[in-house]
């Protein structure tokens, strides 16, 4: 019989899939910003043209007036990016927060848990989260706006180095079609603007998860690393997998991995933090939960009080088995999340 920890497993892990749609309609919000941003590098290039002019000292002052119009475009885009992510980000938290604690409500079968996080909680997990490497949301789009205003500068004055024309100049920014436009820096924005999305979904999702076990600090005394082991799975996250720390952040089970801060633990990371619940007994111990059980202690099935053994999910417990049990259509949305 699978323990509570394996029970709410089992309902988070499924939910980090459809997280993962979910993110896919965030990063089509982005893709457009991106979209359009490239017919606007394009039309200013087009309209500038440093090469319609002879002398290479007017071609450079032409040059300048693009890469700063550029400047102007690209903040304004990333700006947009950014402040459309947080709040579609915001109704995220507030949602998984609400959906975590149903599942361990639901299946302890007493409203227990209380998913609700204060504005100022909400506000603070959109802005504050280490997405990887210690950088939050705006850190990351700042760098990747950097990043391409640095690319758009190469293409630009290489080009006027060169003696390119301004067509060659506006295929290096938004590809051939050829290739499939696969080929322009834009292509890179797009690519590494999706990673952002994905990975700051997840990261979002994680760290509600987490506020609501803090929160709950009376019924839950720990959680547990579960990563999704299947071919893309990244060495770090299959050393992580199964590893357990209380709510202080200090390493239980008999290991000494020290807390790194909820998933991702890198780009596209596709990791879960579940709970530890306390056992039926801990909770029974504790004077203010008693009070609190015992209006529904009749409700409660025996099974479910013997799942309630304060433990971990077992090694047993492993993705390709959960996906097993899954449904032909969920066993292909989990394979095919992207």
């Amino acid at each position: 019989m699978p323990n509570m920890s394996e029970r709410i497993a089992d309902e988070l892990i499924g939910h980090s899939i459809n997280i993962q749609r979910l993110d896919a309609n965030m990063r089509k919000q982005t893709i457009s910003v991106l979209n359009a941003l490239q017919k606007e590098l394009a039309n200013e290039l087009n309209k500038i043209d440093p090469t319609r002019v002879e002398r290479q000292a007017y071609r450079k002052r032409r040059a300048e007036e693009f890469l700063a119009r550029a400047q102007v475009l690209l903040t304004r885009a990333y700006a947009k990016m950014e402040s459309d992510l947080a709040k579609e980000l915001s109704d995220m938290v507030e949602v998984e927060g609400a959906f975590t604690a149903k599942v361990i409500n639901d299946n302890v079968q007493v409203k227990l848990v209380s998913g609700v996080i204060a504005p100022e909680v909400v506000a603070s997990i959109v802005t504050g989260t280490a997405l990887f490497k210690g950088e939050n949301l705006h850190q990351w789009f700042l760098a990747e706006k950097n990043t391409i205003k640095r690319a758009l500068e190469g293409v630009i004055n290489e080009g006027i180095l060169l003696g390119a024309s301004v067509d060659q100049m506006v295929r290096q920014i938004i590809g051939t079609k050829s290739a499939k436009y696969r080929d322009g820096i834009m292509r890179i924005a797009r690519n590494r603007a999706e990673t952002i999305v994905r990975t700051t979904a997840n990261a979002i999702s994680n760290t509600a998860k987490e506020a609501v076990y803090d929160k709950n600090s009376d019924l839950v005394k720990g959680k547990q690393w579960l990563s999704t082991l299947d071919t893309r799975t990244s060495d770090i996250c299959i050393a992580l997998d199964g590893v357990t720390w209380d709510l202080d952040n200090r390493p239980i089970g008999g290991h000494s991995t020290q807390w790194r801060g909820a998933p991702p633990a890198h780009p596209n990371c596709r990791s879960v933090i579940i709970p530890i619940l306390k056992s039926w007994e801990e909770l029974n111990n504790n004077p203010s939960i008693r009070q609190r059980i015992k209006r529904y202690e009749q409700r409660v099935k025996p099974s479910t009080r013997a799942a309630m053994d304060g433990k971990s999910v077992p090694e047993t417990f492993t993705y390709e088995n959960w996906l097993k049990k899954q449904s032909k259509q969920n066993q292909h949305q989990s394979c095919t999340a992207d």
